[in-house]
C-alpha cells in the first residue's frame, strides 16, 4: 500500500495528492474496503500524512510508530507464531542455476575423460 501511495505522489513529483481508495485498489489489486483500512492504518502509524483528503508519505522515519508484535498471529494476537516455512524463492530455473549445473556437468565429463585417457594411455604403454 505504501509503495502505491509513493507512486501516486512522488512518482508525479508531488509531496501529497488526493488518492482515492479505488485508485489504490486498481494498483494493488486489493478490494476497495481493504485499501481504505490499510490507508487509515498507515495514517495511525504515522507512516503517511493526511491533510483533509490529501495523503502523502511521512519522510521523517523517526516519527513512524511501527508496532512490535513479531511472532504473534495477526488476528488473535496470541503467542503462536506464523509458520511461513521456507520463504526464500527457489533458484531452480534461473540463469545462474542453469550455468552452475552446466559447469558441474562439464567438470564431471572432464574428470571422466581424464580418468579414461589415463587408463587408455596406460593400456597402450603396457601393450607396446
Amino acid at each position: 500500500m505504501l509503495l502505491a501511495i509513493l507512486r501516486k505522489t512522488y512518482g508525479w513529483n508531488k509531496p501529497m495528492d488526493r488518492i482515492t481508495d479505488s485508485q489504490l485498489s486498481e494498483i494493488t489489486k486489493l478490494p476497495v474496503k481493504r485499501c481504505n483500512e490499510a490507508k487509515l492504518e498507515l495514517v495511525r502509524m504515522n507512516i503517511i500524512k493526511q491533510q483533509g483528503g490529501m495523503f502523502g508519505p511521512n519522510k521523517n522515519i523517526s516519527e513512524w510508530c511501527i508496532p512490535q508484535n513479531e511472532g504473534k498471529s495477526p488476528k488473535t494476537r496470541d503467542k503462536t507464531s506464523l509458520k511461513l516455512g521456507d520463504c526464500y524463492p527457489s533458484n531452480r530455473g534461473t540463469q545462474r542455476h542453469y550455468y552452475k549445473r552446466k559447469r558441474k556437468i562439464i567438470r564431471q565429463r572432464i574428470l571422466m575423460f581424464d580418468s579414461l585417457s589415463s587408463i587408455s594411455f596406460n593400456a597402450v604403454v603396457y601393450h607396446s
